[in-house]
């Protein structure tokens, strides 16, 4: 092999590499995706990924809107890929960038009719330091660029408002989406659960371009693609957030058409199906983080999943056994069954030692419920004095967790003063929720701990009904 030969095979090794990452699911380190094989040596400004396809008839306010931007040209890039079906839009980007001498447009081909196999491509393509997505449909401000690019840093990723557009042109910047926006600036300081309908969508955001290569859009999903590639994202990086304030107006139009996620017909495929292959890849992501704040995000969007299929189901009993037939061909190490049983729940676990703490007691505990296979809410001590924390095993069994109790007392295995805190404390939460729910109907204590059966004891006796299982 020549020394050009042996380069090829090498690029090629590392290719493989990254797909064997991608394929497990797994952050791509920086040093494959920047080595010396594969380094392209990443230029100040912002590089513009718009995937379009069929684009003709909607794309020509989108490229209009970023002629006019502020920004120089010489600090952004504009990659337009062209997927699937050839229709006039690469004659009308290619007679826009004749009749405007624009040199900083780029246009690439898809033979595949994939939005996300797009992306993708202009992913691998983009040479500048930071990417934003724009839809061939939306459009921006003309100031856009410049307002991001000016709050950008290599650690954070910088959000816009979001304005959006109907049919008839009318604009309103008060939609969900925006308002999460306004509500986090007014707290000055803003976490993932305080934007997460604004982080998992394409729309409104500068990244890192370094952070965004070590991702793909997965290529095998109908819908719902941009939520797990920008979970992955964030739950990967612990990104800082940082929102332009709203006297800047850099605004990011979304036009709102009536083949858009929120406007699709109610459909097994749909609503069942596709969400729960969604579903899927994030209960992977959940199941390898130990970080409670990154669980608690990566549920908030297994749970907004799930409002598509609870719209579906729509109170129905029939087609609520219809989704859980197909819920169980999933192997999911997380599922919310509480919002698919209603929430409803007579069951109280009592077990001192419960997850995340690291206990045979609690352990066993949380594989009872598992196996029960019924919502219940749980009461528990917080045992971080003694036992280690791990919260990958909440992922388990909160799926079938409606209300978590955990009560904060001197931890004790024989300490009667301790003991008699727990239960004091423990009857006073019980109470709270019960002025809600009603009494429960059947409690269960296990003990390697003696309180969980002291507590039960204490409930036994002020709800004579109630059955107990010791």
């Amino acid at each position: 092999m020549n020394k050009f030969e042996i380069q090829q095979r090498l690029e090629e090794i590392e290719r493989i590499k990254i797909e064997i990452y991608q394929r497990m699911n797994k952050e791509i380190p920086e040093d494959l995706i920047f080595s010396k094989y594969h380094f392209k040596k990443l230029i100040n400004g912002i590089s513009v990924i718009i995937p379009t396809y069929k684009g003709e008839n909607v794309i020509k306010k989108c490229i209009e809107s970023l002629k006019n931007q502020t920004l120089s040209p010489k600090y952004f890039e504009v990659i337009f890929i062209i997927n699937g079906e050839k229709d006039l839009t690469e004659e009308i980007l290619m007679n826009f960038i004749k009749e405007h001498d624009i040199n900083h447009f780029n246009i690439l081909h898809s033979e595949e009719a994939s939005v996300s196999a797009a992306r993708n491509m202009g992913i691998q393509q983009a040479s500048k330091k930071y990417i934003t997505f724009l839809d061939d449909d939306d459009y921006i401000s003309p100031n856009f660029l410049e307002k991001l690019f000016n709050h950008a840093d290599e650690e954070s990723v910088v959000i816009s408002q979001v304005v959006d557009v109907d049919l008839e042109g009318n604009n309103n910047p008060n939609n969900p989406v925006n308002s999460q926006i306004k509500k986090a600036l007014d707290t000055k300081i803003y976490t993932y659960t305080d934007l997460n309908s604004v982080l998992t969508m394409n729309a409104c955001k500068l990244i890192p371009t370094k952070k965004v290569k070590t991702q793909r859009y997965e290529l095998g999903l109908k819908s719902g693609e941009d939520v797990v590639f920008f979970t992955k994202l964030f739950a990967l990086h612990h990104f800082h957030l940082k929102i332009v304030p709203l006297e800047e107006q850099a605004i990011y139009y979304r036009v709102l058409r009536d083949n858009s996620v929120s406007r699709r017909k109610n459909s097994f495929e749909f609503n069942v199906k596709e969400r729960l292959e969604v579903m899927k890849h994030l209960d992977v992501l959940l199941g390898e983080t130990n970080s409670p704040t990154i669980q608690q995000f990566i549920k908030g969007k297994i749970h907004a999943q799930y409002g598509f299929i609870d719209r579906y189901i729509n109170n129905s009993n029939e087609l609520r056994e219809k989704v859980i037939e197909e819920v169980n061909k999933h192997s999911f190490v997380y599922f919310p069954y509480f919002k698919l049983y209603n929430g409803e729940t007579r069951s109280l676990i009592i077990s001192y030692c419960f997850p995340p703490y690291v206990d045979t007691s609690g352990t066993v505990m949380a594989k009872r419920i598992i196996e029960n296979n019924e919502v219940v809410d749980v009461i528990y001590n917080n045992m971080s004095k003694v036992r280690e924390t791990d919260y990958r095993q909440n992922a388990m069994v909160d799926g079938f967790i409606n209300n978590r109790m955990e009560i904060s007392s001197a931890s004790s295995f024989k300490q009667w003063k301790s003991m008699k805190d727990f239960i004091k404390k423990s009857l006073k939460e019980i109470k709270l929720i019960e002025r809600k729910n009603g009494a429960y109907h059947k409690i269960y204590s296990r003990a390697l701990w003696p309180a969980s059966h002291f507590l039960a004891f204490e409930y036994k006796m002020k709800n004579p009904k109630a059955k107990w299982v010791a």
